[in-house]
């Protein structure tokens, strides 16, 4: 089980991997998104001890994945959040953060080239990629807060774990956060409706 979990374990995270399908995603409604953004939004005075993935609240997030601290929890921390409400996202190594999009039946946003039945919603998954400097690949996950479904509103709302503090926030440090995103930034996918989104185009 840590053997799977590591090799792909990086900087909240660097992964690679084939896409696979997953099982339809549990079926539910406007209460668990509701519960979803709540219980994220109730942990956003959360912040790493030393800053290097550590402190109480932030085991409490590894715990449930049976990693230890000091492990990047940007996924562990929606998984987590999932938990609480209930929900099953039955996603395959949730600390991975590309794992939250690897499955196309799922995917509803994708830099406009991918598009679902539906909008992004409230209590679904966003995945950053991210260059590094050093030529990998950096994956980062958060909750979708709330989004503006007009191509005129380039940005949306995120909480997320294992990120820095925005600048209009006082208590500063790596933590929980709430922010905002592009959407031209931003892979997003659905694990709360069934049935979403069955033919989507590839995804890389």
């Amino acid at each position: 089980m840590f053997f799977y979990w590591f090799i792909f374990l990086g900087i909240c995270d660097v992964a690679y991997g084939q896409v696979v399908i997953a099982p339809p995603a549990p079926s539910g409604g406007a209460e668990l998104r509701k519960c979803l953004v709540k219980t994220a939004l109730s942990q956003t005075h959360v912040r790493e001890r030393t800053g290097r993935n550590d402190g109480l609240e932030v085991r409490k997030y590894l715990k449930i994945l049976h990693l230890p601290e000091g492990t990047p929890y940007c996924g562990a921390f929606v998984e987590w959040v999932y938990r609480q409400c209930g929900i099953n996202s039955n996603v395959q190594a949730p600390a991975v953060a590309y794992s939250w999009v690897r499955y196309p039946n799922r995917l509803v946003w994708n830099k406009e080239s991918i598009r679902g039945k539906q909008s992004p919603q409230a209590g679904d998954v966003a995945v950053f990629t991210w260059k590094q400097r050093t030529g990998g690949i950096r994956h980062h996950s958060e909750l979708v807060a709330e989004w503006q479904d007009d191509d005129e509103v380039e940005d949306f709302v995120t909480i997320g774990g294992n990120t820095s503090a925005p600048s209009f926030v006082k208590l500063k440090g790596e933590g929980v956060h709430r922010k905002l995103r592009e959407k031209g930034g931003a892979t997003i996918a659905d694990h709360i409706s069934s049935g979403i989104a069955p033919k989507p185009r590839p995804l890389f």
